[in-house]
């Protein structure tokens, strides 16, 4: 009797052939006796299909169709994952060596926690620069006033309680990783954070939209989600939100602050340094 893989794994992809490669070696880099890897692409015509189709048989599922935006792809995903935990990356994401045997090991000391996440690295691909993005302790109300940001590549997911929250919300088009994080905290969801880098998030030309548009539905999705719990209006940066947040969580303004001053010691990561990850020259 075949036994169902602790992770599925899912990679959504439209369109960025230049980036697919490195995501998905990424992911079969890691230990291949803890997960099942999907693909959903959104119907590229850049050459994604024949680099996915390349790897197939290493693959539980894939399909390129055009497929309603991140939200909906990921919302279709959930339906074919036979694991137990969800982790998800987008194409140009990219997740660390050895992050889903971290994961695994956390996920054995807190197997009752629905959520395990950490901490992550950002490649900005304009200068070469990578900087450790450190995730806030989880509270669902923080949550909904702006005071608790999560390194989305850094997640695991239990694929139970993402079910029972309602899967993602297939509407949303700027802030489905947060909303669903939201709904599992609302329906009782239990988080825990670990000290761990596992992800690496890429910011590209492509990557930023800066659009008035978007930024005004960014505002309405987080309005929406504030109203579910009584919170007027989410806080946006600024002092009152930095004292909040110190406030709330000051041994991680401690780790910011060290990271700032240790630099370059702060990317290597069990032993491997994220620049190598990267391509990034030394």
């Amino acid at each position: 009797m075949s036994t169902a893989p602790l992770f599925s794994i899912v990679t959504i992809s439209f369109n960025q052939r230049k980036y697919l490669q490195q995501a998905i070696d990424s992911v079969l880099s890691q230990d291949s006796d803890l997960f099942e890897y999907l693909i959903m692409d959104g119907g590229s015509t850049d050459g994604s299909v024949e680099v996915i189709e390349q790897i197939q048989d290493r693959l539980t599922f894939w399909q390129s169709c055009p497929d309603g935006g991140p939200s909906n792809a990921l919302r279709s995903a959930v339906e074919h994952c036979k694991g137990r935990y969800l982790v998800y990356i987008n194409s140009d994401d990219l997740l660390l060596p050895g992050a889903m045997r971290t994961l695994a090991n956390y996920i054995a000391q807190y197997p009752d926690v629905d959520v395990i996440y950490g901490h992550g690295v950002t490649f900005n691909e304009t200068d070469g620069s990578i900087t450790k993005v450190y995730s806030d302790r989880w509270g669902t109300r923080a949550f909904a006033k702006g005071l608790v940001s999560v390194f989305q590549q850094s997640c695991a997911h239990k694929l139970s309680a993402v079910r029972e929250a309602g899967n993602f919300n297939p509407e949303n088009r700027t802030c489905w990783d947060g909303e669903l994080l939201f709904q599992m905290g609302r329906h009782g969801a239990t988080f825990k954070r670990i000290d761990e880098v596992i992800g690496m998030f890429r910011i590209h030309q492509e990557s930023i939209t800066g659009s008035q548009q978007t930024s005004d539905r960014y505002l309405q999705d987080r309005k929406e989600m504030a109203a579910r719990v009584g919170v007027r209006t989410p806080l946006r940066g600024g002092l009152q939100s930095s004292i909040l947040k110190l406030l709330r969580d000051p041994m991680l303004m401690v780790r910011k602050c060290q990271s700032r001053l240790v630099g370059a010691n702060e990317l290597v990561v069990r032993g491997i340094d994220v620049r190598d990850v990267a391509g990034i020259p030394r």
